[in-house]
């Protein structure tokens, strides 16, 4: 699934820079540079939000995924946003993925004009066009995926980021991509490692893939579990783990009201 994925972005990237080629954005991000809003740090709203037996929380926009196709019909991510923001989340993440995810930049661009919190772009990251128009649409947050990457692009993908001002989510299933971000100069406030418990080439989740990876994090980086978090009880467990985050969007997204469902996998139920 995950090589049809990535060429499929790859594609999209094509039509992206026929529409707006990188030096004409490139060349937009320098004359807007006083426009673009300084990067919302995300690690003082895990702290606060991280609190007893439970993570903070990074609530997700998603309409649809691969592996369990349309979740909700989603027609004002804004309002969502909002609700989530109301409920307690330490971020926002969205997707801006279309074909799979069924996501836009749209979608993000109207979040990230009505939340006070770190805004996180969630999509396939696998040029460096897409870090530029991350940047030039006001994310505060990437995702670096380990197994979409090589490591030279892994290298040049995080130090790019790096320099525009962006925080990286470093996203690894196994010991393996563990490792390789050992060669990556990681930052505590800049860097995050999100441990996905969903293996992308086999679409299985298992929630144990945060509890067998937390030992290995540097103790400094901030740990966000991601995948399988359906209900107070796994969050308590991520958290024990090591765990500072989760990032949570299909078991919300699914309810009536994502920001009530929000409060109640916070054990605040009105």
């Amino acid at each position: 699934m995950l090589s049809k994925i990535l060429d499929t972005t790859k594609n999209n990237i094509r039509i992206q820079q026929d529409r707006l080629p990188e030096h004409i954005l490139r060349k937009e991000m320098e004359e807007r540079e006083t426009d673009i809003a300084k990067t919302v740090a995300l690690l003082p709203h895990l702290i606060e939000k991280s609190q007893g037996k439970m993570p903070a929380i990074v609530a997700e926009i998603k309409r649809a995924s691969p592996s369990k196709g349309k979740l909700r019909n989603i027609k004002n991510p804004a309002k969502v946003a909002k609700e989530y923001q109301e409920a307690g989340a330490a971020a926002i993440s969205v997707l801006t993925e279309t074909d799979f995810f069924h996501g836009s930049i749209k979608d993000f661009l109207a979040v990230k004009d009505v939340v006070r919190l770190p805004v996180l772009r969630k999509d396939f990251i696998i040029s460096l066009y897409q870090i530029y128009q991350s940047k030039h649409m006001g994310a505060d947050i990437i995702l670096l995926i380990m197994a979409a990457l090589n490591h030279k692009e892994l290298v040049v993908f995080h130090q790019e980021a790096k320099r525009m001002g962006l925080q990286c989510l470093l996203e690894v299933h196994n010991r393996e991509e563990l490792e390789r971000l050992k060669t990556l100069d990681l930052k505590k406030g800049e860097d995050y490692i999100g441990i996905n418990n969903r293996d992308l080439k086999s679409m299985e989740v298992d929630l144990r893939v945060t509890e067998k990876l937390c030992p290995y994090v540097p103790s400094d980086i901030p740990i966000i579990s991601e995948s399988g978090i359906r209900n107070s009880t796994d969050c308590h467990s991520v958290k024990r783990w090591g765990a500072t985050g989760v990032l949570v969007g299909e078991s919300l997204v699914r309810q009536n009201s994502p920001g009530e469902a929000l409060r109640n996998l916070k054990g605040e139920a009105l």
